[in-house]
């Protein structure tokens, strides 16, 4: 439930909220130091109008990118939260931007790239640290994106859904009942505060 995550993991799922809100992929991010400091956050804006080349619109991306290293010059020990495992292109710019500490709520067997560490000689040479949290924070993170996916396609479901399915059933469940009722629609229209919603879904999934 929401007072049980940590003050990164909050911030991390409200930027995820600001992008759904907004009408893009329920993706968000932060970078945080060795204290547990918030430096940075993004979100994923890839549904939005104001980018050239809307597809790199990705929350690790904003967030690594827009990191001042002369001013925060320490990169190895800092952290980033993502709600979702980053793509082979935030994968890149995370392993390239000097961050080595990641810690990751939900899998995405579609077009996570986290298995790239495992073999590829340049990301094995720069030990990552990776924390993979499962559990609670997963089931909550595919719930949201599947509900994003359904109401992206209508409610018909793509192939990210269906993968979601295989791996994690009940969450898509829930994707599917709260898009029938267009709930999270209602929360954004009747302005509910993320926490709630959070913990709504957490109900849901039980």
């Amino acid at each position: 439930m929401w007072n049980d995550l940590s003050k990164e993991w909050q911030k991390t799922f409200e930027q995820a909220w600001i992008a759904f809100q907004n009408g893009s992929i329920p993706i968000g991010a932060i970078i945080t130091d060795i204290s547990g400091n918030i430096i940075i956050a993004g979100r994923n804006e890839t549904c939005e109008r104001h980018f050239s080349n809307k597809r790199t619109a990705h929350a690790e991306m904003y967030c690594v990118r827009n990191l001042d290293i002369e001013k925060y010059t320490d990169l190895s020990e800092y952290h980033l939260y993502t709600t979702m495992e980053p793509c082979p292109m935030c994968m890149g710019t995370i392993v390239m931007g000097g961050i080595r500490k990641l810690h990751v709520a939900a899998k995405d067997k579609y077009c996570g790239a986290l298995h790239y560490i495992n073999y590829d000689p340049f990301m094995q040479s720069k030990k990552m640290e990776v924390h993979l949290e499962e559990g609670e924070l997963e089931a909550v993170q595919l719930a949201q994106q599947g509900y994003h996916e359904l109401r992206r396609y209508n409610g018909v479901m793509s192939n990210v859904l269906k993968q979601f399915q295989k791996d994690c059933p009940k969450s898509i469940e829930v994707a599917l009942k709260m898009y029938q009722k267009r709930y999270l629609d209602k929360c954004i229209k009747n302005n509910v505060p993320y926490c709630e919603v959070y913990d709504s879904i957490c109900k849901l999934l039980k």
